[in-house]
């Protein structure tokens, strides 16, 4: 099947490119498989929904795949999560998906810094940051489902992942506290070493606990986080954030984060009640 999945890669539409697929599991009697001649689609179980993944040559052959996904959805939903969440969708297939109820769960947008060094930072920072250790993992975990659907998409991070992340040798979380409470964490990581343009700062997450909003915690978390990718040798910073979040990205403007596609990344979901 991986096989399949790496072949299916070449495919004018997927949303394989992005993957891991060595780190794929397939399990043939849990997880939905449709597989046509110029089209794949996977619904891969996991414990709260189906992730779907997916390719296809042509529109046509999508829209093929597609119609037999909407015929199988009563046994799939039957046996299993009662919800498919996909990513990476192209704007021309929206229209499809929404007629066999997919709706709009995201849209990423990507956001900019092409010079970090002239970025200013503010004067009287009082919040302590420090980076994150084993010991705050459950914590980091907690505050991040604690502003699960503040953005639309974002439900939290699983200790599993926030380990992977923080012990990972490019990776860092940074943690916020307010009188050795953890208020605070913001997720970042260095790539692009061999670019032209120089390695590139990733702010991938931003999260401070709703209780302790408004208070500059945000802030401080992004200056520590651009101060970190200095240190780490980058160049640029890069950030994706859903179109709908207007106040992250109001402050992300602040910082000089230029929008660079108004598109970005289009991701779905079908749920059934």
């Amino acid at each position: 099947m991986i096989e399949i999945l790496k072949r299916a890669q070449s495919y004018t539409y997927n949303s394989l490119n992005y993957l891991d697929l060595d780190e794929i599991e397939i399990n043939p009697n849990e997880d939905l498989i449709i597989e046509q001649s110029d089209a794949i689609i996977i619904c891969n179980k996991t414990t709260k929904e189906y992730k779907m993944l997916w390719a296809a040559e042509t529109l046509d052959a999508f829209t093929t795949a597609v119609g037999e996904l909407e015929s199988k959805l009563n046994y799939l939903f039957f046996n299993g999560p009662r919800r498919i969440y996909m990513e990476f969708v192209r704007p021309e297939l929206v229209p499809l998906l929404e007629s066999i109820g997919f709706r709009n769960d995201s849209q990423f947008v990507d956001f900019w810094i092409d010079d970090i060094s002239k970025v200013e930072s503010s004067e009287g920072n009082i919040i302590l940051i420090r980076n994150t250790v084993p010991e705050d993992y459950l914590q980091v975990s907690l505050i991040t489902k604690a502003c699960k659907g503040l953005s639309r998409g974002f439900h939290g991070e699983e200790v599993e992942f926030i380990k992977e992340w923080n012990e990972d040798e490019n990776s860092c979380i940074l943690l916020a506290e307010l009188e050795g409470v953890a208020v605070g964490v913001c997720f970042v990581n260095i790539y692009g070493f061999n670019s032209e343009k120089g390695p590139v700062l990733w702010i991938r997450e931003l999260a401070v606990d709703p209780n302790f909003q408004n208070r500059g915690i945000g802030r401080s978390l992004i200056e520590q986080g651009l101060q970190w990718g200095l240190h780490k040798g980058a160049k640029r910073s890069f950030l994706a954030v859903d179109k709908q979040n207007i106040n992250a990205i109001h402050l992300y403007n602040q910082y000089g984060y230029k929008c660079k596609d108004e598109i970005g990344q289009i991701n779905m979901a079908l749920e059934r009640v």
